[in-house]
């Protein structure tokens, strides 16, 4: 099967599904639906967009994952000029320093931007381009004819489909895979992920640290933001604190309450300072946030298992690289239309 890899498709499809609804696979999905009569995204969870997403509670609300992006790339750029115009991405002027036991340093002054009014909303904005299915968890590919049949958790056909495409993490997109493609099942297995535990703290008042985000070092943290920094947030007082990779791996079991404990005592070594208590604190434990090596390719494709796939962890572990992997798979079936 591996002399298929990478061959355009002998017939353009009439039917796109695309399992997954972060940034790789809505990108897929807008770049595909003026040209592919019917796409449609299918997502497990109750929102779309992935690592770019918002928690609430009491009151509070947070950016649990991706912290903000930058643009380098020139076709990135032309898309978040669109972004910008439509409001529902901001620049964050946030001061981002070097941070040690208290002591700091400017980082950097490149152009940082965010979703707005939270990270999440960029990804709604993209899902309301598209048809996107949320709440449903494919389990189940199975080949027909020249196309895949699509099965969800509690057994229902979700009709079958020209192509798919796995807009995952490699993990679980390995799984779905194995049926249409041993090959690319096995590329994406072969994909390392690393975890991180983010932590979210409410306070009843400013905490007075004069920056706005940090990389932490000589520290189980690896970053901390004042989400409220952010444009367009409320005005109470968050922060999101962000564990190594490393502590993250040793600790992947340990109970959210300790994780929480442990990395609050992590923020007060590092700011130098004692905290007041937080009125809201909440944990959550990102299974695959980033890859260590990235594939050799933007996407991943198998004509005759009708298969591709996408995501950052193919470019790079930046909401650009997820970008740039959807957008680069649909130009690459467009190819064949």
């Amino acid at each position: 099967m591996t002399n298929t890899l990478f061959k355009t498709l002998a017939e353009p499809p009439e039917s796109v599904a695309i399992i997954g609804a972060g940034m790789a696979g809505l990108t897929c999905a807008t770049s595909l639906m003026m040209d592919v009569p019917q796409v449609r995204v299918f997502e497990r969870a109750l929102h779309a967009g992935g690592r770019m997403a918002t928690y609430r509670g009491r009151g509070y609300e947070f950016d649990a994952g991706t912290q903000y992006f930058t643009a380098h790339d020139d076709l990135f750029r032309e898309a978040l000029e669109g972004w910008l115009l439509e409001g529902v991405v901001q620049p964050w002027q946030g001061w981002v320093v070097e941070l040690d036991r208290g002591n700091f340093m400017s980082r950097d002054t490149m152009p940082r931007y965010v979703g707005t009014p939270n990270m999440s909303a960029l990804a709604r904005h993209l899902a309301e381009l598209c048809d996107v299915s949320i709440g449903t968890e494919v389990v189940k590919l199975t080949p027909e004819g020249d196309g895949v049949r699509l099965v969800d958790r509690l057994g229902e056909d979700l009709g079958r489909y020209d192509l798919v495409v796995l807009a995952l993490p490699p993990a679980p997109a390995a799984r779905l895979a194995a049926m249409l493609s041993p090959a690319l099942a096995e590329r994406a297995r072969g994909v390392q992920m690393t975890k991180c535990w983010s932590v979210m703290l409410g306070f009843d008042a400013p905490l007075g640290l004069p920056y706005d985000g940090a990389y932490v070092f000589n520290s189980q943290l690896n970053w901390v933001a004042h989400n409220n920094s952010k444009p367009k947030r409320a005005e109470r007082e968050t922060w999101v604190l962000h564990a190594t990779p490393e502590w993250t791996e040793q600790h992947s079991e340990m109970e959210a309450e300790a994780v929480i404990q442990t990395l609050v005592k992590a923020f007060e070594n590092a700011t130098g300072g004692r905290l007041p208590k937080p009125r809201m604190r909440a944990a959550r434990l990102w299974e695959q946030a980033a890859p260590i090596d990235g594939q050799e390719t933007p996407f991943l494709f198998d004509a005759e298992g009708r298969l591709g796939m996408c995501g950052d962890w193919c470019v790079s572990p930046r909401l650009e690289g997820a970008f740039r992997s959807g957008w680069s798979l649909a130009n690459f079936v467009q190819d064949a239309l």
